[in-house]
């Protein structure tokens, strides 16, 4: 009894107990019942047994969280999704993040909104955890792999995310809310867009690299600045970057895009370059063009602007 006496680290329990104090036999018994109904509780976010033993059709388990009535559905399921990763995790309904942010530690999550499967994304929306006006945080280490496919992210606050070591971010059909969206990788980061996603910010260090699909006017209009990184633009329809700035080797190439594409400002510096490779249906309008343009050791455009 004298160990059972310690004071406990399990959070509010009915009753707390001092040293010396003697041990009474119906307050031991409610704070166990206390801490079964917990335990209960957080059994209850479980994976289905099935969908756990077969993969998904997004090649992962997959588990369904409805926030349609219950805004902390995610939140409450957090702590079971970590744990159980890889795992496709299917939204519905406006979801606060979790209290501890989206941070991921070598995990591979999926966070999906519905109507992928169908091909029209009717889109679940991912928010702070608590005010909207709030930012939102998702960030990956140690070989972390984060999915985002037919979501909403935040509604009025700037939406940020962060990759330090070799981590994989894919977006598809992902929209922001009023504020920034800026992705940042770094130390063999990799980045893969698809479906006209509102990144505002892009930003890729250390031997990190980008592929960019479908670009486009609303989707362009950014700066994104490389350090010893290359990015790649896939089928880029017209459109304007605020400032393209390439350092330490960085590479950027514009594969089978229908011009012109237009960089206010273009920097390229320490053997840096930039290829264009146009589709051949319309070349004559097919062009980079520039407002300010500065090229220095080494670094060069092919073919020549």
């Amino acid at each position: 009894m004298s160990v059972l006496a310690a004071p406990l680290a399990l959070g509010d329990v009915p009753t707390t107990f001092s040293n010396g104090e003697v041990a009474d036999a119906d307050a031991m018994n409610d704070n166990f019942q206390s801490l079964d109904s917990r335990i209960l509780s957080l059994e209850s976010v479980q994976i289905d047994a099935a969908a756990s033993a077969a993969e998904g059709s997004f090649g992962l388990p997959e588990l369904a969280v409805d926030c349609t009535t219950n805004p902390s559905a995610l939140q409450d399921a957090w702590g079971k999704i970590l744990i159980s990763s890889p795992i496709a995790v299917l939204l519905t309904g406006g979801c606060k993040a979790p209290q501890s942010g989206i941070s991921l530690g070598g995990q591979t999550i999926a966070l999906i909104g519905p109507g992928v499967t169908s091909g029209e994304c009717t889109a679940a929306t991912l928010l702070p955890a608590e005010l909207a006006s709030a930012a939102l945080y998702l960030s990956l280490n140690f070989n972390s792999s984060l999915w985002l496919q037919c979501l909403q992210l935040g509604s009025e606050g700037s939406v940020q995310i962060t990759g330090y070591a070799a981590d994989y971010l894919r977006l598809q059909s992902v929209k922001k809310g009023a504020g920034n969206f800026s992705v940042e990788l770094r130390n063999g980061g990799v980045f893969r867009s698809y479906d006209f996603n509102q990144v505002t910010n892009l930003s890729l260090k250390n031997n990190s690299t980008a592929e960019i699909n479908h670009f486009y006017e609303p989707f362009g209009s950014f700066p994104i600045e490389l350090s010893g990184s290359r990015v790649k633009f896939r089928f880029a329809q017209p459109g304007t970057m605020s400032s393209l700035s390439l350092s330490k080797g960085s590479v950027a190439e514009f594969e089978n895009f229908y011009g012109p594409i237009k960089i206010e400002s273009l920097t390229l510096s320490g053997r840096s370059f930039i290829y264009l490779t146009p589709s051949g249906e319309t070349p004559q309008h097919e062009s980079l063009d520039t407002d300010s343009q500065t090229l220095t050791d080494g670094s060069a455009i092919f073919p020549e602007p």
